[in-house]
């Protein structure tokens, strides 16, 4: 979870960054060019390449996915101990809850600077045309809600300003009422608390007040083109120091007052060119969205699939060198296929294999025994499960082994079945202590078969054993479920989390390999058999 929400920030911060970087690049000449009244608008590119990131992505050609599973066919003589997974919080999952923590400071951050604002105006009194006049005359004019905006005045509001400013400053007001300005800086202070992070968001931040602020000025001086100066004596008179308002639109700004009025001489009145800045505006945020999202992954479900190369790290064969049973740890490697080997003195043998998951079958497999090859084996057998032997070249080492391989339905292809697509593996075996053969069913010469019933816990722990159904009751049931209890196992995972889970696991009791056994199989989803002989059986 935290490597995918990381992921997904990542791809976030590139798509809102680049989207902030051209409209920063392209405010000025729009402004010169077609007026400020098409400034709001330009903004509108950052959150439309924001949605494009969350929109599911185009379907694409996606290409199949395949993974070694563990065989675990364990026998009594070695047992075998993988990898076990770091303990404690992945750097994914801690670079999370970081970037969580500070999405909430920054989220209480700008709620107690809006209730302070707040604050600072008083008691608000409604007057005749709906709007709100405050108690103090320190603030305002100002626009204040996202659910219901007002337009707040100073308590001084009629005495400060002739009626003719009064008017020029309502236009002004309501410019921002029409547009929505305060949703859209509600949405620039939601994407601050989410980018906290990225400086250039914070900065955005300002100069899109600062072109609202333009774009209402634009908007008065055209309704009112001959009062263009006693505009700007209005801006003089209003802009004082004031607290910040993350949501709202608020007269005495801190932005450069220099450019407001400079705008003022510079506006441009003509309708067609003004068409032509929209037209503009909104053809260019509709291909930077459309980019945006056509360039996105096939699916994050699908790339989090063909990136994750956990489970093609390790496979379990069964493997009977001399006469001595082994359970060797597999490498894999995605070019190559997986490779295997043992070393004791006097003697090694390597093994490697290569796989076709086309066709589900071995496509080659190389022996050596002490560095020289050995003879080839049924690589359809091998490909069924079955067991193989390969000799030295001197004939007189043998080995004997069974491997499995199963390919992993791509979530997509469940999907399709109109089955939900979530990501389920099983428990597998991690470490193994081989049971104990009761000295009396030796001594008796009895074979069986145990069928046992494991809640493997998250951690990986047997949490209950239980005995499903044995051959010989009462036989080999302690046997297997003491030591079943001191095993460990990769617990099952669900959209890559460890859940406790339920499991059939089979122990073979046999005297002798070419002696008739019982079937030892469990049914449908249960881990491979642990087939188990005395290491000294009696005669």
């Amino acid at each position: 979870m935290g490597a995918e929400l990381i992921a997904f920030l990542i791809e976030g911060t590139l798509a809102t960054s680049a989207a902030l970087l051209a409209v920063l690049a392209l405010r000025r000449p729009m402004a010169r060019t077609f007026g400020a009244g098409c400034l709001p608008l330009l903004w509108a590119l950052v959150p439309l390449a924001q949605l494009a990131v969350w929109l599911p992505a185009p379907e694409k050609q996606a290409t199949a996915t395949w993974q070694i599973l563990p065989a675990m066919a364990l026998p009594a003589a070695v047992g075998t101990s993988l990898p076990a997974a770091p303990a404690g919080p992945s750097g994914s999952l801690l670079l999370a809850l970081a970037w969580g923590l500070g999405g909430v400071l920054a989220l209480i951050y700008f709620m107690l600077q809006q209730r302070r604002f707040r604050r600072r105006l008083g008691r608000l009194q409604v007057l005749d045309d709906g709007v709100l006049r405050a108690e103090s005359s320190e603030v305002g004019p100002a626009v204040l809600g996202l659910v219901r905006p007002r337009i707040i005045l100073p308590a001084d509001f009629t005495q400060r300003f002739s009626e003719a400013e009064q008017a020029l400053i309502l236009a002004h007001e309501r410019s921002h009422l029409r547009r929505g300005d305060v949703a859209a800086n509600a949405i620039a202070t939601a994407l601050r608390c989410i980018y906290w992070f990225n400086p250039l968001v914070h900065y955005a931040a300002h100069r899109l007040r600062h072109d609202h602020e333009l774009a209402s000025d634009a908007e008065v001086v055209q309704r009112y083109p001959h009062a263009r100066r006693q505009y700007a004596d209005t801006l003089l008179n209003v802009q004082l120091a004031v607290p910040g308002l993350p949501v709202g639109c608020l007269w005495q700004s801190s932005h450069p007052l220099k450019e407001r009025i400079l705008m003022l001489s510079t506006v441009r009145n003509s309708p067609v060119r003004r068409r032509i800045g929209t037209s503009l505006v909104v053809a260019l945020a509709l291909c930077s969205a459309g980019m945006a999202w056509s360039n996105q992954p096939a699916s994050r479900q699908d790339a989090s699939l063909s990136a994750a190369p956990a489970p093609l790290q390790h496979a379990l064969v069964e493997v009977d060198f001399d006469g001595q049973t082994y359970a060797p740890e597999v490498k894999f490697d995605p070019a190559t296929g997986f490779s295997m080997g043992f070393d004791e003195p006097g003697r090694s043998w390597r093994a490697s294999f290569a796989y076709d998951p086309e066709h589900a079958q071995f496509s080659s497999a190389v022996f050596e025994f002490n560095g020289q090859p050995a003879t080839p084996v049924d690589l359809l057998a091998l490909s069924r499960g079955e067991q193989v032997t390969t000799t030295a070249p001197n004939a007189d080492s043998s080995l004997r082994l069974k491997a499995k391989v199963t390919p992993v339905e791509p979530a997509d292809a469940a999907a399709t079945k109109g089955s939900s697509p979530v990501a389920e593996t099983g428990p597998t075996y991690r470490r193994l202590a081989p049971p104990t053969y009761p000295e009396a069913a030796i001594a008796a010469g009895q074979e069986g078969v145990v069928l046992l019933r494991v809640l493997v816990a998250a951690d990986g722990r047997p949490e209950r054993i239980e005995v499903e159904r044995a051959t010989l009751p009462g036989v080999f049931d302690a046997a297997a479920r003491e030591a079943v209890a001191k095993w460990t196992f990769n617990p099952a995972t669900r959209d890559g989390l460890a859940v406790s889970a339920w499991s059939q696991v089979p122990i073979c009791f046999s005297l002798d390999e070419s002696s008739s056994q019982p079937a030892c199989a469990g049914d449908s989803g249960a881990l491979d058999a642990i087939h188990l002989r005395p290491t000294q059986p009696k005669t």
